[in-house]
């Protein structure tokens, strides 16, 4: 399993973040939905990364059939 920074997951998550700061510097959004969606795309981090590691990948049995 791939550690939490090198997932395509934790990668999305900064860019999402990044992009919310630079709103929140140029007086897009408020503080209050800079919070909302800051707490909800944590959140969704969190349970992705959980859900990875309840099932992880399998890797490819070694003892099968050779050919």
């Amino acid at each position: 399993m791939k550690p939490g920074v090198q997932t395509s997951e934790f990668i999305l998550a900064v860019v999402t973040l990044v992009c919310l700061t630079v709103l929140v510097a140029l007086d897009k959004i408020d503080g209050t939905v800079f919070g909302t969606l800051l707490t909800t795309v944590t959140g969704a981090y969190s349970l992705s990364r959980g859900v990875a590691k309840i099932n992880p990948p399998k890797a490819p049995d070694a003892s099968g059939p050779v050919d």
